[in-house]
């Protein structure tokens, strides 16, 4: 198997630029009311994390933060702190 292909600080901004722009004019997407199906995967994904009461839970890259309320909808209690360098968030 061949080493990865080293990738240039410019071809990482130029990605990270693309993803940023994508995620700005989709993020609406995301928030309620969502695709039918949509909630019942996102309910899946905070269930199979086997979150005990009184465990922290981070969201890193929470994006729109649509865990977050799945995850106190769990009657746990927990406490989830998350983080996202979106720009569009903070509107």
């Amino acid at each position: 198997m061949a080493p990865f292909k080293t990738v240039t600080q410019e071809e990482i901004s130029r990605v990270n630029r693309i993803q940023q722009e994508t995620f700005d004019r989709l993020y609406h997407l995301f928030e309620p009311p969502l695709p039918e199906g949509v909630p019942e995967r996102l309910e899946k994904i905070v269930e199979h994390g086997r979150i005990n009461r009184g465990d922290t839970v981070l969201d890193v890259g929470s994006g729109t933060g649509i865990l977050i309320p799945l995850s106190r909808n769990t009657s746990l209690g927990g406490f989830m702190p998350a983080t996202s360098q979106r720009p569009c968030l903070s509107n």
